[in-house]
């Protein structure tokens, strides 16, 4: 455990973010009130070391991660087309690279960026064309889509990667993510004098709301399309399909000016002058 700091520099606004009190395990967690996102005191380094210890980065759970996703990434590929024709697709935070061997079955080239060593080998020796890290892609590389999928709460430099994004993309180019949308909760916690080992912020390192978001997206250049808060396709617990069908009902009722919906997906496009 780091010592512990009272204010960090915000990742997303250079605002300061203060220490939250909440309990954590290698880190502290900070909050900033100008943009409403949760940030881990964390290095590239932490990251790494976060990412080898989870079961998602095993190759034994491989098939299984697979069949519980298979579906969702169907899903993902038909919200897609509802605003491009992709010829070119990049995926940030391939994994195993299943979504990109769907993407290649429906005669799209893909390609990945895995920052996980375990699992940007898999990748390479299954032939598919990955990088490790946005920085190391070809200037000349463009796509008319970019996803990130669960994996942009992981970045701790987010307004570089979006830029990124949107300098690889082509013109009025797509781009989906997939965040986790924990913040209300973590504010329960705090109320109720809950602590967690991860302080409910789960696998994100930077935790973001739809204020975050639309923050870190119009900073890198991009104008949001859709909030979309439905996730059909993944293969869970009963448990977890009963909350997100509360929680996606709870959301309805509010018209989505409060949602608590476990996860949001953001389309954007590309904005050009």
């Amino acid at each position: 455990m780091r010592p512990q700091k009272s204010s960090i520099t915000c990742k997303i606004c250079n605002t300061a973010a203060t220490y939250y009190p909440l309990s954590i395990k290698g880190s502290n967690i900070f909050y900033c009130r100008n943009c409403t996102a949760f940030i881990k005191d964390a290095s590239y380094s932490d990251i790494e070391t976060h990412l080898d210890s989870r079961g998602y980065t095993n190759l034994k759970n491989e098939e299984l991660l697979r069949q519980k996703r298979n579906h969702f990434f169907d899903y993902i590929l038909n919200t897609t087309s509802k605003y491009t024709t992709a010829s070119t697709w990049l995926d940030f935070g391939c994994a195993y690279g299943h979504l990109l061997q769907k993407l290649h079955s429906h005669a799209i080239q893909a390609y990945g960026v895995e920052i996980n060593k375990k699992l940007y080998d898999h990748c390479n020796n299954q032939g598919l064309q990955v990088f490790t890290a946005m920085e190391t892609l070809p200037h000349n590389l463009h796509f008319d889509v970019i996803s990130a999928i669960d994996s942009f709460y992981y970045d701790p430099e987010p307004i570089k990667t979006i830029t990124s994004f949107h300098r690889h993309l082509t013109d009025n180019g797509v781009l989906i993510l997939r965040i986790s949308n924990l913040n209300w909760l973590m504010k329960c916690y705090k109320l109720l004098g809950l602590k967690l080992p991860d302080g409910g912020m789960g696998d994100a390192f930077i935790a973001y709301n739809k204020k975050a978001i639309k923050r870190v997206l119009e900073t890198g250049g991009f104008k949001i399309v859709k909030y979309q808060y439905a996730e059909k396709g993944k293969k869970q617990s009963q448990f977890h399909n009963l909350f997100y069908k509360f929680t996606h009902i709870v959301s309805m009722l509010n018209f989505y000016k409060w949602p608590i919906t476990p996860g949001i997906i953001i389309i954007a496009r590309k904005a050009t002058e």
